[in-house]
């Protein structure tokens, strides 16, 4: 295994994180479209009009800042360091899918119908084995 291959994962992740990154626009946007939040509800990132689904993908690009961090630089240390191996790279490719697959399925978001109702948020929060809130790929920009 060549040491660059260590880099793959963090590189997907990132993608992933920049492609969340694109989507809260398309959500904040529909939600001031379909006026269920106000320009000033986004002031501050979120407020308690804001839907759930501008919401969701607010909280886990955050959360994509945050933990990944580590993992970023653990790779860039694997490969600076020579270090990088077989089985670091399935480590680093399984973390990637675990920060991922929890994301591309499609909700039953028709429970988190009340602007602000930060409890429904959390139920989908704490279903996570990373314990970040859900984002949805299915239908993000459709639905």
């Amino acid at each position: 295994m060549s040491q660059e291959m260590i880099l793959l994962p963090a590189l997907a992740l990132g993608f992933w994180t920049f492609s969340i990154l694109i989507l809260i626009p398309f959500r904040r946007i529909r939600a001031r479209n379909s006026g269920a939040a106000a320009l000033d509800d986004f002031a501050l990132g979120e407020s308690a009009n804001v839907p759930a689904d501008a919401v969701l993908v607010n909280r886990n690009y955050m959360n994509l800042l945050e933990m990944p961090i580590v993992f970023y630089v653990a790779s860039l240390m694997l490969y600076v360091t020579g270090a990088a191996s077989t089985l670091s790279l399935v480590l680093c490719w399984a973390y990637v899918g675990a920060r991922i697959a929890p994301h591309t399925r499609t909700p039953d978001l028709q429970q988190c119908n009340t602007p602000g109702d930060y409890l429904c948020y959390q139920q989908f929060a704490s279903t996570d084995a990373l314990d970040t809130p859900h984002f949805y790929l299915v239908g993000a920009i459709v639905t």
